[in-house]
């Protein structure tokens, strides 16, 4: 009966904490950058970044932005998007590669200098100085901010669907899914609501997610063979939502780790015939935001690196990414984003990968005595991310 009673109460706490966190709960994913209205420039950059897709306007929006920098002066507004579009230039040009992520870099940091509360321009900052420089410079030059700024508020991982019933009715269940029964009767929810509405990209985003999770839990529990139909039904409904909206993160993003799941235990042959379209949406997914959940293009490319060997880390290199610079990257996502798991056991994995075995063993053991529960959104994951951390752990390190 205490048992029981201690259930419920956690239940009951559970419900009240989402409830108050609801309304900081969708959009801090996006990276949000104002566009100031009445001003024909401005109109220009709209435009011009309508279409941006695939490389294209990235030198007329620079062109553009210096005009509004020489006729308004440094503000934050057009601080934060030079320094998207010259993050930009530096993933699509490997030519001055470095130069334009400085360049980003610069902006960034003045954005920051004009409004130190803007999480947009932290956000951009973690993005291109990750992109080139190493910790040391990056500690001498921001540890500082990073300190008094970090970690970044985290929500959701896809907006809830408040006009539809039955969603927030499966909600409940959702937020208690660490009860994998409960995970199930969501997503079965997501799953009729999706196939009721073929032409809701958020509803087939939210079986995709839903999905994801259903297979990681049982990926977590050692059991491959019943998680991957999961992860390929996570696919399907990943490929829907690109049918829908191809330029869309989210949707790049869930196919990405769908597919990526499905094939991990394959052999090398069926690995390298995935990888191209693993990295397009991943490459997507981080040229456009690469801060987005927790900085998942970056955990996806260190996952994908452990379990992918030389294919992998050669397709990585092919696409302007390094392994320094994705350990780089999740040093500072760990900083940004500490209360998720997944981010310091990628770290771990990078680090088994480069040889450093007693630093990752350590990071392990550091996981595994953390409290999943300090996330509101993602205890679930964490424990999950949990369990496969002990499972590390057996096989590299022969522990139980």
């Amino acid at each position: 009966m205490v048992l029981k009673s201690v259930k419920v109460l956690t239940c009951v706490c559970l419900l009240l904490v989402f409830t108050a966190l609801n309304a900081f709960s969708t959009g801090e994913w996006e990276l949000s950058i104002p566009l100031p209205a009445g001003d024909p420039l401005w109109n220009e950059v709209q435009i011009l970044w309508d279409n941006h897709w695939d490389e294209k306007n990235i030198d007329d929006l620079i062109g553009t932005l210096n005009q509004l920098e020489k006729q308004n002066g440094d503000t934050p507004e057009t601080c934060l998007w030079l320094a998207r579009i010259y993050y930009l230039k530096a993933r699509y040009h490997k030519k001055g590669r470095t130069e334009n992520l400085k360049q980003s870099e610069r902006y960034a940091a003045k954005a920051i200098s004009i409004d130190d509360n803007n999480m947009a321009a932290m956000k951009l900052l973690i993005t291109s100085v990750s992109s080139y420089a190493d910790m040391a410079y990056i500690k001498n030059t921001y540890g500082p901010l990073f300190l008094t700024k970090l970690p970044v508020p985290i929500g959701r991982a896809l907006p809830e669907m408040d006009h539809i019933p039955a969603f927030k009715e499966a909600m409940i269940d959702w937020d208690m899914r660490e009860d994998i029964h409960k995970g199930k009767k969501a997503v079965a929810v997501f799953k009729k609501i999706a196939d009721d509405n073929p032409k809701d990209l958020l509803a087939q985003l939210w079986v995709a997610r839903g999905d994801y999770y259903l297979g990681f839990y049982h990926l977590s529990m050692g059991r491959y063979d019943v998680a991957l139909p999961i992860f390929k039904e996570g696919n399907v409904y990943g490929l829907k939502a690109l049918d829908l909206s191809p330029h869309s993160v989210p949707a790049n993003y869930w196919r990405q780790l769908n597919l990526a799941r499905s094939i991990q235990n394959e052999n090398i042959l069926v690995k390298a015939r995935y990888l191209k379209p693993i990295m397009s949406h991943l490459v997507f997914t981080a040229n456009e935001n690469m801060t987005y959940l927790y900085c998942g293009p970056l955990i996806s490319t260190a996952t994908i690196i452990e379990k992918g060997g030389w294919v992998a880390e050669k397709g990585v290199g092919l696409a302007g990414y390094t392994v320094d610079t994705v350990m780089t990257g999740l040093e500072l996502a760990v900083l940004a984003y500490p209360t998720y798991f997944y981010t310091h056991f990628a770290k771990a994995e990078m680090l088994y990968h480069l040889g450093r075995k007693e630093e990752a063993k350590e990071l392990i053991n550091r996981i595994i005595h953390m409290d999943p529960h300090q996330n509101p959104y993602h205890a679930p994951e964490n424990i999950c991310t949990q369990r496969l951390a002990r499972l590390f752990l057996s096989e590299f390190f022969r522990e139980k």
